[in-house]
């Protein structure tokens, strides 16, 4: 750790100027004590390189070579062109890096969605998928034929694969995902199933609170339709009881409470009729002479 922390303290990139050729350094007693003096001592060398590593005329960084005894037989120009080729092969290595982490990187996000991601080539071939998808399905299929025979409801992908922007909703495994598709180039394609089962059951509960709300109101309608008719039935029956010979009180009975019981007969007869599903008939129908005669 404290030979690192010295190699950072010495900022070595400052030292390079362009074009960035190399740089040696010669251990002696006036500069042992120096950032670079104290790096040799520490391998225990005589000589120390510091080599550019260049791309399109940019410092990308450097690396460090070092010779225990002094040589005065290299040649500073030979050791610049072999550099160049090392420093360019250091340099693929250190972008290959990059693109490897930057993958992982990726690929890590994309396992930890909560979304199964699918690509597929043009014969359905499964060339890639996430984590997500492996642990839902439990299984490793190379073909997405073979998943449609062990989940049928995915057949419907053939029947909307040319409409990328289509979305439906599917059930796998007794849950509900949305299925939506997506080009990519070289004509893959791309598979998102969203797990929406609680987005389902939130709303089939809203659904089935408002055909409750719905059912109340109709309810109430009803109980109102019938608390009417009632109340002249009640009131005339109590008065007829009371003066059965009054032959105005009987006449007057017959001509109210007779209509507001066929009016609670009529509303049974109709809640009767709601209740009951009509069956329906299908026959067969010319449709080229349905539409001739609907559009003269």
């Amino acid at each position: 750790d404290d030979i690192r922390s010295t190699i950072y303290d010495l900022n070595i990139s400052k030292m390079f100027t362009f074009p960035y050729n190399p740089i040696r350094f010669i251990l002696d007693d006036d500069n042992q004590l120096e950032g670079l003096g104290k790096i040799c001592r520490y391998y225990e060398v005589s000589e120390c390189y510091l080599l550019p590593i260049v791309q399109d005329d940019a410092l990308v960084g450097y690396y460090m070579g070092f010779c225990q005894q002094k040589n005065g037989l290299v040649d500073m120009n030979l050791l610049s062109i072999i550099n160049k080729q090392i420093s360019s092969i250091l340099y693929r290595s250190i972008v290959n890096n990059k693109i490897s982490t930057t993958k992982h990187f990726y690929q890590e996000i994309i396992d930890y969605l909560s979304s199964i991601i699918v690509v597929l080539d043009e014969g359905f071939d499964i060339q890639f998928s996430n984590q997500y998808f492996k642990t839902f399905f439990k299984k490793d299929y190379t073909s997405f034929h073979e998943l449609i025979y062990d989940y049928p409801s995915l057949e419907i992908i053939n029947k909307i694969i040319d409409f990328s922007d289509t979305e439906l909703t599917i059930e796998l495994k007794k849950q509900h995902f949305k299925l939506s598709l997506k080009y990519l180039m070289d004509n893959k394609i791309i598979v998102l199933l969203t797990n929406v089962t609680e987005l389902v059951k939130i709303q089939h509960s809203i659904s089935k609170s408002s055909k409750l709300r719905g059912m109340g109101t109709f309810v109430a309608g009803v109980a109102h339709e019938i608390k009417n008719p009632l109340v002249a039935v009640k009131t005339f029956t109590q008065l007829v009881s009371k003066d059965w010979d009054n032959q105005d009180i009987r006449q007057k009975c017959n001509q109210i409470v007779l209509p507001q019981l066929h009016r609670i007969n009529n509303l049974s007869q109709s809640l009767n009729s709601f209740g009951k599903t009509e069956k329906t008939s299908f026959e067969p129908i010319n449709l080229s002479q349905l539409l001739y005669d609907n559009s003269e």
